[in-house]
Parts: C-alpha cells; structure tokens; sequence
C-alpha cells in the first residue's frame, strides 16, 4: 500500500467537482491502533476556500461510526436516546399503563432504536459495549416488572435477551442475502464448491481473516455459524 503521505493535496476545483462543505465529512479509517501515526490529516480545500479537516467520527445512514470501526460512538448515541424513552415508560407505569402495553411501548419506541441495522455493526462491539445495551433492556423490563429477576422479567414477556433477538435478526438477514442471487451483497456469500473433502461437511467457505476485526464481522461470523450447525 502507498502511503497516504506521498500524495499530494489537490483542490477540488482541479477534478471539477464541487463540494457541500456542511455536509461532507472525511474520515480515515484505522483498524490497527498501533498505526494512528500513519494517519492522514491533511484538510480537503474545496474551491472557495473552505477547508473540511479530517473527523474521527460519522453519522452514515443512522449509524454512527468511528475511524476504528468500534461502533462505541454509535452504541453511546442509541444508550442516550434511549435513555429519554426509558423515563416515558417510568411515566405510563406511573399512569397505569398496564404491562402489555408497556410491552409494546419499549418494543416500538426502545428496541427497535436499540437493534436497527444491528447485524451491521453489533458483532463488532467489545463486551461493555454490548452490556450497555442490554442494559436498556434490563431497565425496561424492570419497569415493567420490578419485583422479577431479568430472566423470570424475560420469560413473563416473552422475549428473549437483546444479544440473542439481535443475533436471530442476523441470522434471518444473512440467509435473506445467500437465498437472493440478484441481492447487492449476494457475492459476499462463498460456498463450499471447491473443497471435496468429506471431513467438513460445510455449506459456506469462508476467507481467513487475518486480523480480530475482519473475522468478527457480518459475513464470516453468519458463515462460520452456519458451517457449525451442519450435521
């Protein structure tokens, strides 16, 4: 790879293009933090002089990310919005508001914030960060029922934790993904075509990851999953 360094800084103008200074954000991703110093910090001059310097953080589609593709930005952004919905449903418990009801406020209002485009981003997290959120849950659930442990709160719900309903929507959107050829991510999915030996009775194939953030992401994670589960 060459480095960044060696390239030099070009104006917009130069490529004929012309860009929204408030709503461009540059960012440099770094999966190895021992590599921070390679870092290119070099501001984007566009062609009225208006400079856009590097950001260690972005918001793209709803998600937050960070140049090191942690998702912790993004889990403190959905533990404080979820924070404000958690004080609602405090004050229709207050109301009378009675558990089935509740039930279906935190489901609507709190899980679906907690858990959209979570096969995206969840099994990236660190632990903490994953605690974090169940911790919402766990709030919520106390809520609802104060005087039951978190499982027995679970099972009167019915529901099960947030790592486990966040993994099954993986599950379901990896096997919606390697069920479609014509889905946009359909190659991303590699099957076991080449390999004739009868000791792995596989489905997928997939890559060796060389590094810990690789080979905890979507696709080899969801293969990986499915390739244990055979027979």
């Amino acid at each position: 790879h060459r480095d960044l360094h060696s390239f030099p800084t070009r104006r917009s103008s130069d490529l004929n293009m012309l860009l929204n200074a408030d709503k461009t954000v540059i960012m440099n991703i770094l999966l190895n933090y021992r590599n921070e110093y390679n870092e290119y910090n070099d501001p984007v001059i566009l062609s009225n002089e208006v400079s856009i310097s590097p950001s260690h953080t972005a918001k793209f589609l709803g998600i937050t990310l960070d140049n090191h593709l942690s998702f912790s930005k993004h889990v403190e952004s959905l533990v404080s919005s979820c924070d404000s919905r958690l004080f609602l449903l405090r004050q229709l418990k207050v109301l009378g508001m009675n558990e089935n009801a509740l039930k279906n406020f935190y489901l609507a209002n709190i899980r679906s914030i907690l858990t959209y485009a979570s096969p995206a981003w969840f099994s990236r997290l660190s632990d903490g960060d994953k605690s974090s959120l169940e911790r919402i849950q766990r709030s919520a659930t106390r809520t609802i029922f104060p005087d039951h442990s978190y499982e027995d709160r679970l099972t009167l719900l019915n529901i099960p934790t947030l790592s486990d309903f966040i993994f099954d929507l993986s599950k379901r959107h990896f096997n919606k993904i390697a069920s479609d050829p014509e889905h946009p991510l359909f190659s991303r999915v590699i099957r076991n075509t080449g390999r004739t030996s009868s000791r792995l009775n596989t489905i997928f194939r997939p890559k060796i990851c060389k590094t810990q953030k690789r080979a905890k992401s979507f696709f080899p994670i969801m293969m990986s999953h499915f390739n244990t589960i055979q027979p």
